[in-house]
């Protein structure tokens, strides 16, 4: 092939690359065109095997090869090498001019719901507290890309887009159903597909009562009451109580759970003793301060103690 051929082809091939190269550096945001152009026109360029000569070597770049094939991959392949050495990357592997700068997912927070006592119906609001944080620059990574939109409960929210490193944050009032268990989740989604997501619950259980009686059939006001004992919502009747009884008088102690958790298979003493033989178990209706209705086990000790502090293990 005649010279004057070669260096027609090696001019239209290197306008050709100057074009890729032009968008694929627009797209990483790694030159401007004027730079793009210049380092270019200094490459030396080997098409098909054989070497395009008249064009300086650039000994500026981060790459500092003086050959380059010049094809789409090829291309691509200096573009990610150059942004991942612009963005502080470690580019001293072999296989650097591969490596893709990896963008981090948001992360954030969501607070709110919880643990209630069963109610008689209704529904009641709740706020629920959100934040997003878009992350900088770390080792080897890039910042969380745009924050594109962020809902809690389904519902769109309203915020000013963050920079990285920054946090936004919000409320959102729900409405829940009593006596329904619910989640509530948070979405962030990143211009780039990545997601943070997070859920709270709203949970609803009876109260478990305990303490002592004056009298051997405790009744509704009595188990409410809790006197030198407590209550406490649960959702099994599984418990190790202590009571503690006045100076003066004699007690019984109970435990009252819901009837639906079922029959105590054992009760121990504080010595680990099996003494379920020493109490008697009663089933009483117990309206509960949310006017929630339900009938309970009571398990009363059919001895009363005075001055003492009686450990029970309910199982």
């Amino acid at each position: 092939m005649k010279k004057e051929t070669i260096k027609i082809i090696a001019a239209i091939t290197l306008k050709v690359a100057t074009v890729v190269l032009a968008i694929i550096m627009s797209v990483h945001g790694c030159f401007s065109q004027t730079q793009i152009d210049s380092l270019t026109a200094k490459r030396s360029i080997k098409l098909n095997g054989t070497r395009v000569t008249g064009i300086s070597k650039d000994t500026t770049t981060a790459n500092k090869r003086d050959t380059m094939l010049i094809t789409e991959k090829a291309a691509k392949d200096y573009a990610d090498k150059v942004a991942a050495s612009s963005s502080g990357l470690d580019t001293s592997v072999a296989d650097a001019r591969y490596v893709r700068i990896q963008t981090q997912n948001p992360t954030g927070s969501l607070s709110g719901g919880g643990n209630y006592e069963l109610h008689s119906s209704g529904t009641f609001s709740s706020n629920l507290s959100w934040s997003v944080t878009r992350l900088a620059a770390g080792t080897n990574l890039a910042p969380t890309a745009n924050i594109d939109s962020i809902k809690v409960a389904g519902i769109n929210q309203t915020y000013t887009p963050p920079a990285p490193g920054q946090t936004v944050s919000g409320t959102q009032s729900v409405n829940v159903t009593w006596n329904t268990p619910t989640a509530f989740y948070i979405t962030a989604y990143a211009h780039d597909g990545k997601t943070y997501t997070s859920s709270v619950s709203f949970n609803f259980y009876p109260s478990n009562y305990y303490g002592y009686s004056a009298s051997s059939s405790p009744n509704a006001s009595t188990i409410l009451a809790t006197a030198g004992g407590s209550s406490f919502l649960s959702a099994t009747k599984a418990y190790s109580p202590t009571v503690t009884l006045p100076n003066s008088g004699y007690y019984y102690v109970y435990y009252a759970y819901p009837t639906s958790f079922g029959a105590l298979t054992s009760i121990k003493d504080g010595a680990g003793n099996q003494v379920i033989s020493a109490f008697t178990q009663t089933t009483v209706s117990v309206t509960n301060a949310s006017g929630y209705t339900q009938n309970y086990y009571v398990y009363t000790s059919n001895n009363n103690y005075s001055n003492t502090s009686i450990y029970v293990q309910y199982q």
